[in-house]
């Protein structure tokens, strides 16, 4: 009897781990995507923010299996603007499905229509989100105050695993961003 007993359980516990899994489905199959994220990713990936071209909330752990540059900016800094035109040149040279670009506003009074429209009048055709103090508060804490400094050009990357990069700072030319986007692929 306590063999059966032990065999239910391990049986239950089979099932359990398989319906629990990642990368199952509600059929009970699974999908072919093999990257998963990290265990120690931080929860702040899974932090809402709103894209303005679609007007949906979107999370960076929305991009799991791909390399997301994130340049944290406002529509009055001439430095970001500077940094969103070399990063239009790096993703036209890589030309890559795999690779995620958004620019984030950090500005607390940051307005999800004007942000919108500067997208659209400079043709920047990656994803702009406007930040809310759900994401921002851990990203202070992850990677400090010059996060919050749009004159700083702060830009960090997710690997397709969920590993963060260190937060860098200064204006990156488009070679600069192709380097960093290609070792973040790697991590």
């Amino acid at each position: 009897m306590r063999s059966k007993t032990g065999l239910i359980g391990l049986l239950v516990f089979a099932l359990l781990q398989a319906a629990c899994s990642p990368n199952s489905t509600h059929d009970g199959s699974t999908t072919s995507d093999t990257t998963s994220i990290s265990t120690d990713a931080p929860a702040w990936l899974s932090a809402p923010v709103l894209n303005v071209g679609s007007d949906e909330p979107i999370t960076f752990a929305d991009y799991n299996g791909k390399t997301v540059m994130v340049e944290g900016m406002s529509v009055w800094c001439s430095a970001c603007f500077y940094q969103e035109t070399q990063a239009a040149q790096a993703l036209a040279q890589l030309n890559r499905d795999d690779v995620v670009y958004v620019s984030l506003d950090i500005d607390p009074n940051g307005e999800p229509s004007l942000l919108a429209d500067y997208a659209v009048s400079n043709q920047f055709n990656w994803t702009f989100a406007v930040s809310n103090p759900k994401l921002m508060e851990p990203l202070i804490a992850q990677f400090g105050r010059d996060v919050t400094v749009p004159d700083n050009m702060p830009i960090f990357f997710v690997s397709p695993t969920g590993r963060v990069s260190e937060l860098y700072t200064g204006g990156h030319t488009a070679n600069q961003l192709i380097d960093l986007i290609e070792q973040w692929s790697k991590a």
